[in-house]
């Protein structure tokens, strides 16, 4: 993973941290997602991991049964990542965040809403989306985490992918 940690860090506060999810491989990176939000990162005071994931395959996903393994996968490393992150550095509890686009959409699916007392809000831009890849237990969801789903009317996949998406959170 990729780290950026603002050069006036101290432990003093808790900092927010925002767990970077990055699309389908090449088209985006978890060095493109850092390159993206360094600099906002820096001037807004906020730690940022862009970790590789493997369940973001947007162009060719696999069958149902390997991408949710594939996400369980990610969801392990992810939580993992955070803990050691909340070790290392003083992490406001209640601002640990995930957002990112295209087929990140499936991990911050996957990892935020079984996980929301780990993720307070998700964010996912033009996200890729496909409801037999939601391996969200009954009553998981937690109807006071926040989720916002913006996309573009110019990518007529992703839009009508995110459009199904928002309806799938809606009827949950």
């Amino acid at each position: 993973y990729l780290l950026y940690v603002p050069s006036i860090y101290d432990e003093s506060r808790a900092w927010p941290l925002v767990v970077l999810c990055h699309g389908t491989w090449p088209y985006d990176t978890a060095k493109h997602q850092m390159q993206e939000w360094a600099s906002f990162a820096e001037n807004q005071g906020i730690i940022v991991v862009a970790p590789t994931l493997e369940a973001a395959r947007g162009d060719l996903p696999p069958p149902p049964d390997q991408q949710i393994t594939l996400q369980r996968k990610d969801e392990r490393a992810g939580l993992e990542l955070v803990a050691d992150l909340k070790r290392r550095y003083r992490i406001a509890e209640h601002q640990v965040f995930m957002t990112g686009w295209s087929a990140g959409a499936y991990d911050i699916l996957h990892i935020g809403l079984r996980n929301p007392d780990v993720f307070r809000a998700l964010f996912i831009r033009q996200g890729t989306f496909d409801a037999t890849f939601m391996d969200i237990p009954e009553g998981r969801l937690d109807s006071w985490q926040s989720i916002k789903v913006i996309y573009g009317q110019g990518d007529v996949l992703l839009r009508d992918q995110s459009k199904a998406m928002v309806a799938w959170l809606r009827e949950q």
